[in-house]
């Protein structure tokens, strides 16, 4: 079976392959953000989901990353914001902050 066609098996790791990233980074960085907010990690057992997920804070979290980093959000971030609030057209809105920041909310909760 050739490389390309064993990532094809394993919906997970075809999503990586074609974020840029390996099976094998995704899964720390999951382990890694699990460990960071006191969480469990739930790779492989989300029934046929091939996101990478943790359950902590009561929360189903998944677990993005991208080998160019989040540019764009991480730009909006800078300097004096502490979060930011997000908006498409017919959607929720979403909130994206550093995790120091979720932490601290949480801390003087």
């Amino acid at each position: 079976m050739t490389r390309k066609n064993k990532a094809m098996t394993d919906g997970k790791k075809l999503e990586n392959v074609e974020r840029g990233i390996q099976p094998d980074i995704a899964n720390h960085r999951e382990l890694d953000f699990a460990s960071l907010i006191g969480g469990t990690s739930l790779n492989g057992t989300t029934g046929g989901k091939f996101d990478e997920d943790v359950k902590a804070l009561g929360l189903h979290w998944g677990v993005k990353t991208q080998r160019g980093g989040f540019r764009l959000l991480n730009g909006w971030l800078k300097g004096s914001k502490d979060a930011l609030a997000l908006k498409a057209d017919h959607e929720e809105w979403l909130v994206c902050m550093p995790l120091s920041t979720l932490k601290e909310l949480l801390k003087n909760k």
